[in-house]
This record gives structure tokens, sequence and C-alpha cells, in this order.
């Protein structure tokens, strides 16, 4: 009798055990993404922590009327600093979801920037396990910058000929020369 009680308590204990698996599974690993395409709405989603290491990102927020909306986004890449933006799209019925362009930093209009030439010194491409991205490096007053920065899913389609040793316009915000985006649409002289 004792051994059926206790087959009895170790079914249900593992039976209980399968629910909440089953329960985080569905919560956190079988979510479809939504067609942000269709449903998401662009805003500028600002880095506010960096967390290094395997399985480290960015910390990013953005704001939709008046309220700070913030997650976990595992965008990260070489020379990222707190206080990087990007485009972002989120759900117009749920913001604190949405999906980061990392392949669009952006500086924001009031931010002052001084334009530079900066060279492309690797470029990886998008592979299943990860975004595809550039290294760059530029000049400041002397002192030499390395970044990277990710490419678009389709670059491929609007620069064919992207490759190390090209050179393109840099921006970077004169408050921390380490920001800046290097603009693969403005080629600079050889």
């Amino acid at each position: 009798m004792k051994r059926f009680v206790l087959l009895i308590v170790l079914a249900g204990y593992f039976i209980f055990i399968g629910y909440i698996v089953y329960g985080l599974i569905n919560e956190y690993v079988l979510q479809e993404e939504p067609d942000w395409d269709q449903i998401g709405v662009e805003n500028v989603g600002t880095v506010y922590k960096i967390s290094l290491g395997r399985g480290g990102g960015a910390f990013i927020w953005h704001f939709v009327d008046g309220k700070k909306y913030q997650a976990f986004d595992g965008t990260h890449f070489y020379g990222m600093v707190i206080g990087d933006k990007f485009k972002i799209l989120y759900d117009p019925f749920n913001p604190e979801k949405f999906k980061t362009k990392s392949w669009e930093p952006v500086f924001l209009e009031d931010e002052e920037t001084i334009e530079v030439t900066g060279e492309i010194t690797k470029v990886n491409d998008h592979t299943w396990w990860s975004k595809g991205k550039i290294l760059f490096t530029y000049q400041v007053d002397g002192k030499f910058f390395k970044r990277g920065q990710h490419l678009a899913p389709n670059y491929k389609e609007y620069y064919p000929n992207l490759k190390e040793g090209n050179k393109y316009l840099v921006r970077y915000w004169v408050k921390n020369p380490q920001r800046a985006i290097i603009y693969l649409d403005k080629p600079q002289g050889k």
C-alpha cells in the first residue's frame, strides 16, 4: 500500500512539473512573433544597459504617450555603448513587445554630430545563429575608434560591393565619439 501511495505522489509530482515546463515552453519558446511589417509602429529605442558574455545583449527602452517601456534584446555588437539609439517597431496594442531594427541606428535631431570618413575592416554575413555585421574604424582628433554595426537582412541587394577596405561617411556623437554610425549609402574617396 505504501508503494502505491508513493507512486501516486510521484506521478502527481511529475504531472505538476510537466505542466510547469509545458507552460514555460508555450509562453517563451513557441510564442509566434507578430508580423512586424504589418502591425509595427516605428519609434526610437535607447540602449540603457549592456550585458556582456554568453547570452548577453542590450536592454532597450522606448516611450509611447509619455510612458516608458523596456525590455531585454539580444542585440549586441562590438563597440555598442549606453545611449545608442535604434529604430524599433512596437506592437500598438502592447508597447512592451517590440523588435529592434539593430541595422538602423539613429541620432536624434538635437544630438550634435561630426562627420568623418570611416573604413570597413571586417564584413560578417548573416548566418542562422548570427546577424550580419561589419566592423569599421574612424579617427577623431588623432585617436582611432573601432566599432561594429549590424547589416540589414537584405543588405547585399543595396550594397553588393560592400567589402573590407571600402570607405564611407561616419557620423559620431560629440559627447561620446564611440557612439557612431557608418552610412553605407555614402561612399567616400578611396
